[in-house]
């Protein structure tokens, strides 16, 4: 492993036996291959942005090193936050423009992806009708997983499967991986870990909003020449709210997670440490008949929280039914008060399991504008957070895309929710 450190106006040759380096215009030339085969090298790119040296090898792949580190890593783990990310620049730029489609994980051409869009996090749930899930346990591989496994939304009461790919960057395995997963109400605001979190990693700790699901696994050797994939069996309770987001967090003693990354604040956790990672993704199926969803908010910044709604596909509306408590305290822009009909009412004493009373309709809001999007200012700080009933509206002709909610203190995003809006057939 090399030890030297970049020396500006370095150059770079390949050659028929590796990489070469100059710091002195060519005097003197030391071998730069740092775990690069003996191999020969056909092409050579600097790539600026991520400060990455890459070679192109006759018969052994592909090759890179980073320049601006004082040593390569032996054992390197990450995971994708979005489609797009590659955990090479911390901390995760977001959002950034789909280059590529990705129907499996929801994503099409220009969308606008977001460090909560983690795609090696996919549930496989029971299919409607059949029951069915979409692969045997044994047959999700790296390339299943990649290629043949759609994201599905988690259904309560029943077991759905939920798999994790963890890869390794370096140029050694890594050895005795561990892997836990942790799953909460879906909110745009993320609420902090526990405070015996890490002291009790890989442990459970408290786990009165982040919650377990099942024990931490351990990869006995992660290589670097393909990814792992993990299968958890998870039966999320019928208490659980419609939505949910999996929190993943990656250790292992070779390439540990900092002391100083050790944080509580799970938005800063995530946008910081390329092993934990945040599936906040959701699928909103829907017919011409309303259809409710509900989404639990948590202020983070004692008043200063921001809501940006944005992205509504054509064809498509979204209300909001705040409750009597906060709606007071809100400050909205870009909303008109509605009134429910009688068609909305039934679904969402359909959607509660329950009557309502005609005081919890009487803050019921929709977008105005919906493709220009919506702003809710001034989100209290309350204890558990606070719960917000969404409701979506349909016409046909509608297209599909996507509905982002992103909660900002200022101008940092805190975090977001992404839903993936599609129609069903009659």
């Amino acid at each position: 492993m090399a030890t030297d450190g970049l020396i500006e106006m370095n150059s770079y040759a390949g050659t028929d036996i590796g990489v070469f380096r100059t710091t002195d215009a060519g005097v003197n030339w030391q071998l730069y291959s740092d775990g690069l085969p003996n191999t020969a090298v056909y092409d050579l790119r600097l790539h600026t942005a991520t400060r990455l040296l890459r070679a192109a090898t006759h018969g052994r792949g592909l090759w890179e090193r980073k320049l601006d580190v004082a040593s390569s890593l032996d054992v390197d783990l990450y995971m994708r936050d979005h489609l797009m990310s590659t955990s090479r620049i911390l901390p995760i730029p977001s959002p950034v423009m789909a280059a590529f489609e990705d129907p499996l994980q929801h994503v099409s051409v220009g969308d606008n992806l977001w460090w909560w869009q983690c795609v090696d996090a996919k549930v496989d749930a029971p299919a409607p009708g059949t029951h069915d899930y979409q692969l045997p346990v044994s047959e999700v591989d790296y390339f299943a997983f990649e290629t043949k496994l759609e994201h599905r939304n988690a259904q309560r009461g029943v077991l759905n499967r939920v798999y994790v790919q963890v890869h390794n960057r370096g140029i050694q395995a890594a050895n005795n991986v561990t892997v836990k997963i942790l799953y909460g109400d879906a909110s745009p605001g993320l609420p902090d870990l526990p405070s015996d979190f890490w002291a009790a990693f890989p442990g459970d700790g408290t786990t009165t909003v982040w919650k377990p699901i099942g024990l931490a696994k351990v990869i006995p050797s992660l290589s670097p020449k393909r990814p792992e994939v993990l299968e958890w069996d998870w039966v999320p309770p019928l208490s659980a709210v419609g939505h949910s987001r999996l929190l993943l967090v990656v250790d292992c003693q070779d390439a540990p997670i900092s002391a100083d990354n050790k944080v509580f604040d799970t938005g800063t956790l995530v946008v910081n440490e390329k092993r934990v990672a945040l599936k906040n993704l959701h699928v909103i199926d829907a017919l011409p008949a309303p259809l409710w969803s509900d989404l639990r908010i948590y202020g983070k910044a004692r008043g200063r929280d921001v809501l940006r709604l944005s992205g509504l596909p054509s064809g498509w509306s979204v209300g909001l039914l705040f409750p009597e408590q906060i709606a007071g305290q809100l400050q909205l822009e870009g909303f008109d008060r509605m009134a429910l009909t009688q068609s909305d009412v039934e679904a969402l004493e359909q959607f509660l399991h329950r009557r309502v009373q005609e005081s919890e309709l009487e803050h019921f809001y929709a977008l105005a504008r919906p493709r220009e999007g919506a702003v809710i200012r001034n989100i209290p700080a309350v204890g558990e957070g606070f719960p917000v009933l969404f409701l979506y509206r349909v016409q046909r002709p509608a297209r599909p895309g996507s509905f982002t909610i992103v909660q900002m203190e200022e101008e940092r995003v805190i975090g977001g929710n992404t839903f993936i809006l599609r129609l069903t057939r009659n």
